[in-house]
């Protein structure tokens, strides 16, 4: 069970970590656990099991491993049947993250989880998610074939604007 929490400067996690856990056992825990999976993934919320606070040297391993922990929340927020939650992991296993390895399949089933959860809301996020999903995977299989990184190949907009005021 989740028992201290400290902000980034220490303090004040406490009763952000209370307030979404009563919100979360009041509502059936899915957005709010969604964004507590927020608060936690950004470093804004450092939870640790155990304790009333979490020293100092401790912090910088409760980031290091703070994607892996907000998908856990992710993960509570979609069972809980939140659209949200299914969508923030989906994002984590698109592009993988320390702790959290990619998995496009798995994205996939989780963009159209959160979509089938919530039409109206998901339908943009949830095509403009695979649309860019898709798009990573031909870029990877051009770069497979040409046999190098075709975004580092590409010249900087600074470059584009500068031929371009020179050839007019």
């Amino acid at each position: 069970a989740v028992r201290g929490a400290a902000g980034p400067a220490g303090q004040g996690g406490h009763a952000a970590l209370r307030y979404h856990r009563l919100s979360a056992a009041e509502h059936g825990g899915g957005d709010s656990a969604a964004a507590l999976g927020d608060a936690v993934r950004d470093g804004a919320l450092v939870v640790a099991a155990g304790g009333a606070g979490v020293a100092g040297s401790d912090v910088a391993d409760l980031l290091a491993t703070r994607h892996a922990r907000a998908l856990t929340w992710y993960s509570r927020a979609a069972t809980a049947g939140s659209p949200r939650g299914a969508f923030a992991m989906a994002e984590m296993h698109a592009r993988g993250a320390p702790g959290v390895p990619r998995n496009r399949d798995r994205a996939r089933r989780l963009f159209e989880t959160a979509r089938a959860r919530d039409e109206d809301r998901m339908r943009a996020p949830v095509f403009l998610a695979l649309a860019l999903l898709r798009l990573d995977e031909w870029r990877e299989r051009l770069e497979d074939i040409v046999g190098f990184d075709v975004v580092d190949a590409l010249p900087d907009a600074r470059g584009c604007a500068g031929a371009a005021a020179a050839a007019a």
